[in-house]
């Protein structure tokens, strides 16, 4: 059960970074579908320019686009570890003879246990 809850806690700490990446994705694309002024960096950027447009291109200069947008990471799921079935049943059918063999050893040896005149 603790090994679950663990494998639960970091699932949800992902999906919680999962839905804030989301959001500034959302953001860009609606800066993208929506601002012209974003949407025109964007495209000088790309080497478009506007009819009657004059750009200076700096040289070593990279603009100020954010490019190093993420979608998020893959987790890894760990299997919880366990006793095989074969296993626990071993140990009960163990525990089981044991219990008999002990029953058989005290009550049935004091049962004729008795004094022969």
């Amino acid at each position: 059960m603790r090994q679950l809850l663990e494998e639960k806690s970091k699932i949800a700490r992902n999906l919680e970074t999962l839905y804030t990446i989301n959001q500034d994705l959302d953001a860009h694309l609606q800066n993208l579908s929506a601002d012209p002024d974003t949407i025109s960096i964007y495209a000088h950027e790309l080497g478009y320019v506007a009819e009657g447009e004059r750009l200076i291109k700096l040289a070593g200069f990279s603009g100020g686009i954010d490019r190093n947008l993420k979608a998020g990471i893959a987790i890894d799921e760990q299997k919880p570890g366990f006793l095989p079935e074969w296993l626990c049943k071993a140990f009960g059918l163990l525990s089981g003879i044991l219990v008999f063999s002990l029953y058989l050893y005290f009550f049935i040896e004091k049962k004729h246990d008795y004094k022969k005149s």
